[in-house]
């Protein structure tokens, strides 16, 4: 019979890992540990990058989208004609028998919108903003800045007919 002992001492038998080897496994280890860092890091940029273009996408359209329907319903407004560039504005309409009145300003640091007692923000880190009236023709400009990426930033000029003058 055969020493079971014996059998894991002979010739065939593993000696463990040399250093060589874990060596190798280390630096294979720490390879993979900076690819994977590197590649988070640049994942969690990117995507910080994307969310602040895109709040910045979203203020200047849903900015542009009400101002462009308050402005097109309007049959009067407050900005003088011909007069150079002001930082608020009110527009008024009639929305059957109902007298409608919405104003446009900077407050804190946001594009805001009242309508009688109503106050909504349309657009975070707005600022610049000016309205000027040529006839029916009104310009707005303003300038949209994200808060994640303070590089990042977009100027808006649009003109706007309104229905009355």
């Amino acid at each position: 019979m055969r020493n079971p002992i014996r059998a894991f001492t002979g010739r065939n038998a593993q000696r463990g890992t040399s250093l060589w080897e874990v060596m190798v496994a280390t630096a294979v280890g720490g390879a993979l540990g900076v690819i994977i860092v590197g590649t988070l890091f640049q994942l969690i940029k990117t995507a910080s990058d994307g969310r602040g273009q895109t709040d910045v996408t979203t203020y200047v359209l849903t900015s542009n989208r009400w101002m462009t329907r308050d402005i097109r319903m309007a049959a009067t407004t407050d900005l003088p004609d011909g007069g150079s560039g002001i930082a608020t504005a009110r527009f008024d309409w009639d929305d059957s028998g109902t007298p409608v009145s919405c104003s446009y300003g900077l407050s804190a640091g946001s594009l805001t919108r009242t309508c009688g007692p109503d106050t909504v923000v349309v657009a975070r880190g707005a600022s610049g903003l000016t309205f000027a009236r040529t006839g029916s023709l009104v310009t707005a400009v303003f300038t949209v800045t994200s808060a994640v990426r303070p590089d990042y930033s977009e100027t808006v000029e649009f003109n706007v007919a309104m229905r009355g003058g």
